[in-house]
């Protein structure tokens, strides 16, 4: 089995150590690399991981500059507030003999905090959409598409767009992982957007329907019920 490398990016999650802790227990060797962000605690990355870069400014660029640095040709794109199956790392690699990248199939919300949405974001949507923490793909690919000369302006830019995009990542129902679901994009997807929806929504259906039933009761030649 080809050895892979699990870029990790982390600003200060608590959970680092757990994280790090289920690459170590991978069924398959995996050599760990923290891509470190301004609020990460530096002593406590290098004490757990092979190498850190940075810190740096920015997710995207963190992770960007830590795969470029990757002398391996396999990279597992994780975060440090998500915990990986022991088989995790194997299943992709068996995955990526075929594929140029594959997404993890199975995300979960973290044990105790699931709720609706979450299992409906896990389920559901990072079957479609490409979540960084959940990505593996060969370095070679990613290179050749050009995702790592992206500008990643943004603080919270990430590379799942341009993989999904340029190297159209397989689901593998194999590759499970916990994290924080959901995340904080959903959340605020529902609250700006689709709870101001349904709350319009139901005053102008009634008002629909009430039309409607008006002019149905017209039609049959009875009175108007308005």
């Amino acid at each position: 089995m080809p050895s892979a490398v699990a870029v990790v990016v982390d600003n200060g999650e608590p959970l680092l150590e757990e994280c790090v802790d289920s690459l170590r227990n991978q069924t398959v060797p995996v050599r760990i690399v923290i891509a470190a962000g301004p609020r990460t605690d530096m002593e406590l990355a290098r004490s757990v991981a092979d190498e850190v870069v940075g810190p740096i400014e920015g997710i995207g660029r963190a992770r960007v500059e830590a795969i470029l640095r990757a002398r391996e040709e396999y990279v597992l794109s994780c975060d440090s507030d998500t915990v990986y199956h022991p088989s995790y790392a194997e299943e992709a690699l068996k995955a990526l003999r075929l594929f140029p990248a594959v997404k993890a199939g199975t995300v979960l919300p973290r044990p105790g905090e699931e709720t609706w949405l979450g299992l409906i974001e896990g389920l559901v949507v990072t079957k479609l959409a490409c979540y960084e923490f959940s990505l593996a793909f060969r370095r070679s690919a990613f290179i050749d598409a050009g995702i790592h000369l992206e500008r990643y302006g943004h603080p919270r830019a990430d590379i799942g767009l341009y993989v999904c995009r340029r190297l159209l990542p397989v689901p593998v129902p194999s590759m499970v992982c916990w994290t924080r679901l959901p995340t904080h994009y959903t959340r605020r997807t529902v609250t700006d957007y689709a709870y101001p929806a349904i709350g319009a929504a139901v005053p102008v259906a009634a008002a629909t329907g009430l039309v409607a039933l008006n002019e149905l009761v017209r039609r049959a030649g009875g009175k108007r019920a308005f």
